[in-house]
């Protein structure tokens, strides 16, 4: 996959056969979706959560939601925040 290709691009994905692409995980939430104008949406939920709330939203517009938690990473005794 190239660096300037969106996913239904580089599936060669047929809107016109297919319609919207859309990917779900297990719980069957929208993780990606993409429609015939490249417009796509990538969603992140907490892990083991099945309720839609979303924890990382980012749209090909620019418009990026985060609100993650940041994790902590501990190397000689000291503490570092690592900001996603």
């Amino acid at each position: 996959m190239k660096d300037v290709q969106t996913l239904a691009q580089w599936l060669k994905w047929s809107f016109k056969a297919n319609g919207p692409l859309r990917i779900k995980d297990h719980y069957g939430r929208e993780v990606y979706s993409e429609n015939e104008f490249n417009v796509w949406t990538k969603t992140e939920y907490l892990p083991g959560d099945i309720s839609n709330n979303y924890i990382y939203k980012e749209k090909s517009t620019g418009e990026i939601y985060d609100n993650r938690h940041p994790e902590t990473l501990e190397y000689n005794g000291r503490k570092y925040l690592l900001i996603p």
